[in-house]
């Protein structure tokens, strides 16, 4: 099983030993971070992370424990081999209850979904937590427990072995590819989803700001001879909408100066004695400036949930690149290629790293664009002595 000579098998034994001690530490790392914060222990999300983390630990010991357990009474001996038939069933175990962390993974995508996709925030958000964390909870250990009877030796560690190495694939298909196809479809599906409603709201947003760079440049020209008045004319305008070229024109023709001065000149006018048509105008513009408000701090939301979308991509990112090609070995026993199984040896392990990873992305983020920032700002200081 890709390990014809002795130097090879001890390849293939300790690869996930390595890997798993790297996802161990990963996932520490995430729940050391989560706890050490009281505000940051309180979010949802965070607390999911948690969870996650916690089973990924269990299933990154069981990835450095390797062959270690597996009986050495074995009709398929193992390099490495110490352990009995009770210690195989432990490692077995192990195994399946860090599977638990795949359903965390849907917790998770779900949690994007209904915060993206629905507009999910405060109260209505958290009275899912009963469904985010029980229904991970009682799947992951009802699996593990109920496979104790079938753990057995595959290869390099212990658990649901498939035929020859054992009598039937139920057990196999039913408490571990099942479930990992089934997470699959669902956090696709998901994510397409959210996808589309990202892009819906990213194309509002631009188009929004599009309109908006246009508005400032409608109003650049000065309106008043007074060329204080100009700027402060210019400069407010900015923030306020605007009819269309047509409409603008057509406008200045009919209505009389009071009424088509812009809003700072109506404000600016308010102390010389204020008439009817100035102080309608005048609450015409507030209520512009009150919508424009409310438009950019739709685009700042936009620009958000793209962000979070991002963060969620890289999330199921880890996941694709672990599980996927743990569950297709599950069929695929019988390959004789050692590539095959360091591919499968380096990257089942690795979720717990790879989440670590993403979760500190945006933190490493922040400080490379503030690295970068202040080498910019010590530049331009140099320059400017020089």
């Amino acid at each position: 099983f890709g390990g014809n000579t002795e130097n090879k098998r001890a390849v293939l034994t300790w690869t996930p030993r390595v890997v798993g001690l790297l996802s161990f530490l990963g996932g520490l790392t995430v729940m050391f971070d989560v706890i050490r914060d009281k505000k940051r222990s309180k979010n949802l999300y965070n607390q999911i992370m948690f969870c996650m983390s916690c089973f990924d630990l269990v299933s990154a010991i069981a990835w450095c424990l390797s062959t270690l357990p597996n009986p050495t009474d074995d009709l398929f001996p193992t390099y490495g081999e110490r352990g009995n038939n009770w210690t195989c069933k432990l490692q077995g175990w192990m195994f399946q209850l860090g599977m638990t962390s795949i359903f965390f993974n849907l917790s998770l995508c779900l949690y994007y979904v209904l915060v993206i996709g629905f507009q999910w925030r405060g109260q209505k958000l958290y009275a899912m937590r009963p469904f985010l964390f029980g229904g991970p909870i009682v799947l992951g250990f009802g699996f593990a427990f109920a496979g104790i009877p079938y753990y057995a030796t595959v290869l390099y560690g212990c658990h649901l072995p498939p035929p020859p190495l054992a009598d039937s694939w139920l057990p196999g298909r039913l408490l571990y590819f099942g479930p990992v196809f089934c997470v699959i479809i669902i956090v696709t599906l998901s994510m397409t989803f959210v996808y589309y409603r990202v892009k819906k709201q990213s194309r509002a947003s631009k188009k929004w700001k599009f309109s908006f760079r246009e508005r400032q440049m409608k109003y650049s020209s000065p309106v008043s001879k007074d060329a204080s008045s100009s700027a402060t004319i210019s400069a407010t305008n900015s923030m306020t909408s605007s009819p269309s070229l047509e409409t603008q024109e057509t406008s200045e023709k009919s209505v009389p100066r009071s009424e088509n001065m812009p809003c700072a000149a109506v404000v600016e006018n308010e102390t010389k004695g204020t008439t009817d048509s100035q102080r309608e105008r005048q609450q015409t513009c507030q209520n512009k400036k009150i919508t424009q408000k409310k438009k950019k701090k739709k685009y700042s939301a936009s620009k958000l949930e793209e962000e979070v979308f991002w963060q969620s991509l890289f999330y199921v990112s880890a996941f694709y690149l672990s599980w996927p090609m743990a569950a297709y070995s599950y069929h695929d026993v019988h390959s004789h290629r050692m590539q095959y199984w360091m591919v499968l040896l380096v990257l089942s392990p690795t979720q717990g790293i790879l989440n670590a990873g993403v979760y500190f992305r945006p933190r490493l983020k922040r400080m490379a664009a503030l690295r970068t920032r202040n080498l910019q700002n010590s530049r331009d200081d140099s320059t400017m002595q020089n």
